[in-house]
C-alpha cells in the first residue's frame, strides 16, 4: 500500500512501554490518516515481541504499523537510518519513543514539504511536558537551555528557513535523504558515538546540496521531562558533548555553520546578566562553561593528533 509519509521512531528501554503505547495513540488522532508507523527496537528482543503483540491486537488503527527488531544497537543515527531503508513512501517524519505529537503535527509537515520543490526538510517546536517530578523546573529553567533537555525555544510565528530540524520533530524528504547516505552514523546518541548533531549535519548537508529546512511553528510535538533529563550530571554530560560536536562540524564545514551558536552564546550572557534566579544563573553558567570545555577539548586532541 502506498503511503505520503512514514512516521518513524526507536526505543529500547522497556520502561517506556507505556510512553510508546501513548505516542501510537497520538498518531491514532492524526488529522491525516494516510501514513505508515515504523518502530525500530534495538537490542530487546522481549520489548519487540511485547510491542509486536500490541500492533498484532491492534485492529482499529486506521494507519499500518511495522514493528522492526534491529538486534545490534549502533545509536539512533543508525536505527533513523534502518527505518528509511524501510520506509518507502515520498516523506519520512522522525520523533521520538519519549514525545506526543499534537493532532495536526503530520498535517502541517507535509504542508510545509510541498510549498517548494527546494524544500528538503520541515522541523517545527519542540515543547516541554514536564513530568510530576519536574513541574518546578518550568518556573525556573533557562529556555536559553532547552535544547539540552531536547526541547526548542524558538518563538517564530510564521513558516521560515532555518539552518537545521530537530529530530524529535523532523519531516525529510526521503529520496534526498537516501541519495546522499542517510543520517550520519558517527554522530548521534549511542553506545558507539562520543558525538551528536546527526540532525544539525543534515541540515548543513542540505544547504549546500541547494536545499532548505522550514520551520512551521504549527508543526508541535510535546516532548517529556523527567527528572533525569534535569539532573545536573546530565545537563553537564550533554552540554559538554554538544561542545564537542560544534568543533566537530566546525572543523569539516567551517566555522561558519556554527554561527547561530556563537549568536546563542549572546543570549545566554544576556540571560546571566538579567536572571534574579540563582538556580538558572548557577545552571548558565555550568552548562556555559562544560560546553566550551568540549569544545577546547576536541580541538586540542585533534590538534595533537595532527602533529604527532
Amino acid at each position: 500500500m502506498h503511503h505520503d509519509i512514514v512516521v518513524a521512531f526507536s526505543t529500547f528501554r522497556e520502561t517506556y512501554f507505556g510512553w510508546v503505547i501513548e505516542l501510537l495513540e497520538a498518531l491514532e488522532k492524526q488529522t491525516i490518516e494516510d501514513f505508515k508507523a515504523i518502530i525500530v527496537v534495538n537490542g530487546n528482543k522481549r520489548y519487540f515481541k511485547r510491542l509486536l503483540n500490541v500492533v498484532k491486537h491492534k485492529t482499529e488503527a486506521s494507519h499500518e504499523i511495522q514493528v522492526i527488531f534491529n538486534p545490534t544497537d549502533k545509536g539512533i543515527a543508525h536505527s533513523r537510518n534502518i527505518a528509511l531503508d524501510y520506509a518507502k513512501s515520498p516523506y519520512i517524519a522522525y520523533t521520538d519513543d519519549d514525545a506526543v505529537p499534537h493532532p495536526h503535527w503530520l498535517e502541517e509537515l507535509l504542508y510545509a514539504l510541498e510549498l517548494d520543490e527546494k524544500v528538503g526538510a520541515v522541523t517545527g517546536p519542540v515543547l516541554c511536558r514536564w513530568q510530576h517530578d519536574t513541574e518546578d523546573y518550568a518556573s525556573w529553567f533557562p529556555k536559553e537551555l532547552y535544547w539540552i533537555i531536547g526541547c526548542t525555544s524558538m518563538d517564530v510565528k510564521g513558516v521560515t528557513m532555518i539552518r537545521n530540524g530537530f529530530a524529535s520533530n523532523l519531516a525529510v524528504k526521503r529520496e534526498i535523504l537516501l541519495k546522499h547516505g542517510g543520517f550520519g552514523e558517527y554522530l548521534g546518541y549511542g553506545l558507539s558515538t562520543s558525538i551528536t548533531g546527526e540532525d544539525t549535519e543534515l541540515g548543513i548537508k542540505l544547504v549546500r546540496l541547494g536545499y532548505v529546512t522550514l520551520w512551521n511553528p504549527n508543526a508541535v510535538v510535546y516532548h517529556r521531562i523527567f527528572r533525569e533529563r534535569v539532573k545536573m550530571r546530565n545537563i553537564l554530560t550533554r552540554s559538554f558533548i554538544e561542545g564537542k560536536t560544534k568543533a566537530y562540524l566546525s572543523e569539516v564545514y567551517g566555522s561558519n555553520v556554527i554561527k547561530p551558536e556563537a549568536n546563542h552564546l549572546q543570549s545566554v550572557v544576556k540571560r546571566f546578566i538579567k536572571t534574579r534566579s540563582f538556580k538558572s544563573k548557577a545552571l548558565l553558567l555550568h552548562s556555559t562553561i562544560a560546553v566550551l570545555s568540549g569544545y577546547f577539548a576536541y580541538r586540542t586532541l585533534r590538534f595533537q593528533s595532527k602533529t604527532k
